[in-house]
């Protein structure tokens, strides 16, 4: 797990390369260990692998760790720049307040160019994510949350709010 959030932090500050040799790691630590935790190290490489543009693998690495739940799916299509597909993935979802499905839908509101909505729907997800326990991924959407609002505050594309990200 050490090895694991090292490698979420390190993706969390903008350093894909170096997350990708950490989830490597624990992945060939924990791969036959018969736990959950192999699907989650899958879902963060395959963001990292998407911010080094390698958008093959981390759809494959999406692929093998998805139990075909809306947020694996939402994942998928976000990495292969399909932010409708996402929101049409998550929206019968949202209702039920799960925290993954609030963050990926915020992230897609904010891809799509409605920052307000996506600044709700992240900030609601940062809240379940602390008061569970899961502090990693509520500051993860805290970087989310200041993406949408940089993009919002400066009326910019991407390379702004990338920029504004990793300042923080």
């Amino acid at each position: 797990r050490s090895t694991y959030t090292k490698g979420f932090v390190l993706w969390c500050q903008g350093r894909p390369r170096a997350a990708v040799r950490e989830f490597d790691e624990a992945l060939g630590l924990v791969e036959g260990a018969g736990s959950s935790l192999p699907r989650w190290i899958r879902c963060s490489r395959a963001r990292a692998l998407a911010m080094l543009g390698r958008i093959a693998e981390a759809e494959a690495d999406l692929a093998a760790s998805s139990h075909h739940v809306p947020e694996d799916l939402a994942y998928v299509a976000i990495v292969k720049g399909e932010p409708e597909v996402a929101r049409t993935v998550l929206e019968p979802h949202v209702s039920g307040g799960d925290p993954f499905v609030l963050a990926l839908y915020g992230i897609t509101q904010s891809l799509r160019g409605d920052t307000r909505a996506g600044e709700e729907h992240l900030a609601a997800a940062s809240v379940r994510f602390a008061a569970g326990g899961l502090l990693h991924y509520a500051l993860s959407t805290q970087i989310h949350l200041g993406f949408c609002r940089e993009q919002r505050r400066q009326g910019s594309g991407r390379a702004h709010a990338r920029r504004a990200a990793m300042e923080l």
